[in-house]
């Protein structure tokens, strides 16, 4: 114990900049902030984001079984047995608990100073964790696998418990995830194990390509036809303003794979949601756009990126880094295939936003600068295949 209390001194006494202060000390009065946030969305948010939450509410209830989706089924089925079917704002509140706990658990690492972009990147988590948790929600539900993310082992193991985590959340409540945990392996094999960037490009492209090709076959329809299947069936629920759509430039397969690449950068630079003329839009899109800046810097750019061009060390904050990286980049793949609009998107992506942060804090990307010492990450040289982190 007194060991303990001497490293937390210890940590306390790190200098920090005036301008940039603690990151520890900015989540802790982040997290005090998120009781009145939380509330004051609970108050003001627009019926169109509460949609799939008055549904899973009315299935926990019993008043309404649905026929065709059962991942609002077992959600709400689940939300009955937690006893919260009539308690909408203790769901949300364990909800937000629970989110800010796995964002907690990604910066415990943290030493040292936070940017500005990181100041923005963890408060726009936070607000869209009370935004988007703080309700009856499927996407709560994907935090236990951010927390096998975090916690699991430098070993095949830790890889199996990832699988298995996913594979359950894929079994119950969204079958795409099967696709996510495809493409994270197929990253995992080639990227992962060689550290080359072009192979997150090969992975990613020939993911799209072959969707293309293939979705026709089996679903009947493409990728742009089953987007817009979605839209029309949710009339006016959800954000319809901000729709996505594939860009258009001519016909056949050649062309609607091209066109489904470029759906996936429009994921990552979200400039057709910035042109709506909406400060709301512009504000999401600045933070849409930070947020992948920030895995890019910390996997892709820089002297600390961790696809360095050799075979990443297997250490476990690397081995962590590497993990939630790829696993981003699956995700973002297969979310350009269904996902109808911005709207629906953030909402996706709310529950692995720890993951960016625990990415850019040990990788020291654009948002975070921890300070230089025993707290600081291993550095990379090609001759060293695993490393001893002093982090763990």
């Amino acid at each position: 114990m007194t060991s303990l209390i001497e490293r937390w001194s210890a940590v306390r006494a790190t200098p920090a900049r005036a301008l940039d202060g603690r990151l520890t000390d900015l989540y802790l009065g982040l997290v005090v902030l998120s009781v009145p946030v939380f509330l004051a969305v609970r108050a003001v948010l627009p019926d169109r984001y509460q949609g799939d939450a008055r549904t899973i509410q009315r299935v926990a209830q019993g008043t309404f079984v649905p026929v065709d989706d059962t991942s609002f089924l077992y959600v709400g089925r689940l939300y009955a047995w937690l006893g919260l079917a009539d308690a909408p704002v203790t769901a949300g509140a364990l909800g937000v608990v629970a989110g800010l706990a796995v964002v907690g658990l990604a910066v415990r690492h943290a030493r040292g100073r936070v940017t500005p972009a990181g100041v923005v990147l963890l408060g726009l988590t936070v607000l869209l964790t009370c935004v988007y948790l703080g309700q009856f929600s499927k996407d709560v539900w994907v935090l236990p696998v951010v927390v096998v993310v975090l916690l699991a082992r430098p070993s095949w193991r830790g890889e199996l418990g990832l699988v298995l985590a996913a594979a359950a959340y894929a079994a119950t409540l969204r079958n795409y995830w099967f696709l996510v945990i495809a493409v994270y392996l197929a990253l995992r094999v080639t990227a992962g194990r060689s550290g080359r960037r072009r192979w997150v490009l090969a992975v990613v492209a020939g993911t799209v390509v072959g969707a293309t090709i293939v979705m026709p076959a089996v679903l009947g329809a493409d990728l742009q036809s089953i987007r817009g299947d979605i839209n029309d069936s949710r009339g006016e629920v959800g954000d319809v303003a901000s729709i996505i759509t594939s860009p258009q430039i001519g016909g056949g397969p050649a062309v609607d794979a091209v066109e489904n690449v470029l759906t996936v950068g429009e994921l990552v630079a979200p400039v057709p949601l910035a042109l709506l003329g909406s400060p709301v839009y512009l504000a999401f899109a600045v933070g849409i756009g930070l947020i992948w800046a920030a895995v890019a810097s910390a996997t892709f750019v820089g002297p600390r990126r961790l696809l360095a061009g050799v075979p990443p060390p297997r250490d476990p904050v690397t081995t962590t880094a590497l993990r939630a990286a790829l696993l981003l980049i699956a995700y973002l793949t297969v979310l350009s295939f269904f996902e109808p609009d911005y709207g629906s998107y953030v909402r996706h992506l709310t529950p692995v936003l720890p993951l960016v942060l625990a990415l850019a804090l040990t990788r020291r990307s654009l948002a975070f600068r921890p300070a230089d010492g025993p707290h600081d990450p291993p550095t990379r040289t090609p001759d060293r295949t695993t490393e001893e982190s002093p982090w763990v």
